[in-house]
């Protein structure tokens, strides 16, 4: 009531159409966002209502239509401000559609990427030709003028941006060589460095109008103490040496925002083949299994409780559970290599992959998404914790369609308890003493004479008590294979597989008819 009187005292009641009041009561009820804007820009709220862009879905062609002004900004002062009236327009329009229930969860997902999509491109094109004009075009050494790519990772890749959400950038152009037309050309790493960091702070500096994005470069290579942009020679020889598995989950939603040609093909078959591999990748599923035990570490912190993203039974463990299975199978199944979420559940539902699991955990994730847009629309925060005070709570509860907190509540934890106890069970780990009489004890002391590569006669005698007939003949086979050269020179990961291996199969080696013959035969196989 009170920011309903705030806004009439701005504007003139009888100037807005009697229908939309229902919808603004309710809108200014859930979100001071919305209420503020309405309130302070009031010339926004009825600019849409005289276009009618309230009542309609827009197209990607829409939003490249609404920036076609911002070509005549020549200061980045004055296209800071219109991009950051631009986004308020459109992000109360986007909450009018959602808060209101005309739009679903897929409109409100596709507005706001497609509309970060267009601006950050469109940006990046009028900020390159406005440097290209004092420093020159950067060139290849064939004289092909360069561009700078966007890759988009994160929610922005996987075409489901949040209301309030960060975006995932990776900066990449085609080759190094130096800016053509001016008398002191400088490298396209200097250019494009430039270039990047200008970028960066139009979209992301607050000012008296707010933000337009904040811009997160944390996923490219090397992190945070790595070039701001790199080329794609660079890209691939870090994919090639130095990328750990945890980036190639990373870049499962990532795609480059430009249009096709030859450079960004080139590009997206790098990042595909970095990715996935072509067969059925187990070899990743320890990394993946750290990964969830630092999810699972993290979801013990009392603060994450009630995180709807981070805490339990949260946003990012249905993600994980997807990313995870098509990180192992996308090489092998094409079809599982969908960077938006829903459509990759989609597709294992198709394919009866992950059980009926699919069904729940795809009404999970709308539902947790859903609740995490009502969050952020109250304020244009980034937050995914549930409030804690009673008007707080119901307002959250109006806005997903529920009488009242408890309500909300149950249904809520009804949907957090299975994505917890899905995500508790996938990718669990057997524990050696899992498999029929293995011991735990005798798997430690083999594991430390394999290390020490069976070296010692002494270590004789353990492998007599184990079972073997001649301890001395398999110490002395164990200890050749150990310092052979093809041991000698794993990889670490090669190193840390064999050495989880080995101490399980002398066990179970010892247990058939014939251990010796069984042994040679299996470290044939292991060269």
């Amino acid at each position: 009531v009170r920011r309903w009187n705030d806004f009439t005292q701005v504007v003139n009641e009888k100037e807005i159409q009697k229908e939309l009041i229902p919808e603004l009561m309710q809108m200014f009820a859930v979100s001071d966002f919305a209420a503020d804007t309405c309130c302070h820009y009031s010339n926004i709220l009825f600019d849409l209502i005289e276009t009618g862009d309230l009542e309609r879905s827009y197209t990607r062609q829409d939003y490249k239509n609404k920036l076609s002004s911002m070509h005549t900004y020549t200061q980045d002062e004055d296209l800071m401000v219109f991009l950051r009236k631009y986004r308020r327009r459109e992000m109360l329009r986007i909450a009018w559609r959602d808060l209101t229930q005309v739009a679903e969860l897929s409109e409100t997902l596709a507005d706001l990427t497609q509309m970060a999509d267009c601006l950050l491109t469109e940006v990046l094109e009028i900020l390159y030709n406005r440097q290209a004009e004092i420093l020159g075009y950067p060139a290849s050494i064939s004289g092909k003028r360069q561009k700078l790519y966007i890759i988009a990772a994160g929610k922005l890749g996987g075409l489901e941006l949040n209301f309030s959400s960060d975006v995932d950038l990776i900066f990449v152009y085609p080759e190094d060589w130096l800016t053509e037309d001016v008398e002191e050309p400088i490298s396209n790493q200097e250019f494009f460095t430039r270039l990047a960091q200008r970028f960066i702070k139009v979209l992301n500096t607050p000012t008296a109008d707010g933000f337009v994005y904040r811009v997160d470069m944390r996923l490219r290579p090397y992190g945070e103490g790595g070039p701001l942009v790199m080329s794609l020679p660079a890209l691939q020889s870090y994919f090639h040496e130095q990328a750990r598995d945890w980036e190639r989950y990373a870049l499962v939603k990532a795609r480059v925002l430009a249009p096709p040609d030859q450079s960004v093909r080139t590009l997206e078959n790098m990042m595909n083949q970095f990715v996935y591999r072509r067969y059925v990748d187990f070899g990743v599923i320890e990394a993946l299994r750290q990964m969830k035990q630092k999810i699972q570490q993290e979801v013990r912190s009392k603060r994450l409780q009630d995180d709807i993203k981070r805490g339990p039974g949260g946003i990012r463990q249905v993600e994980f559970v997807v990313q995870a299975f098509q990180l192992m199978r996308g090489g092998l199944k094409p079809f599982l290599q969908q960077r938006h979420l829903l459509t990759a559940l989609n597709y294992l539902k198709d394919k009866h992959a992950l059980g009926d699991a699919v069904v729940e955990l795809g009404q999970a994730y709308q539902f947790l998404r859903r609740s995490e847009h009502c969050l952020q629309m109250v304020s244009d925060s980034q937050t995914h914790a549930l409030p804690n005070e009673p008007w707080s709570q119901l307002r959250l509860a109006y806005a997903m369609g529920f009488n009242n907190w408890e309500d909300f509540l149950t249904q809520l934890n009804i949907y957090r308890e299975y994505v917890q106890n899905y995500f508790e069970r996938f990718l669990a780990k057997k524990q050696y003493s899992q498999i029929e009489n293995l011991n735990d004890e005798w798997f430690q002391q083999l594991l430390n004479s394999w290390k020490l590569k069976f070296a010692d006669s002494a270590m004789a005698y353990q492998l007599t008590q184990l079972g073997f007939p001649s301890g001395e003949e398999t110490r002395v086979i164990l200890s050749e294979f150990a310092d052979s050269y093809r041991c000698t020179n794993l990889s670490a990961l090669g190193r840390e597989r064999l050495n989880q291996l080995m101490p399980i199969l002398l066990q179970l080696v010892v247990k058939t008819k014939n251990p010796m013959e069984t042994l040679n035969r299996i470290i044939l196989l292991l060269e």
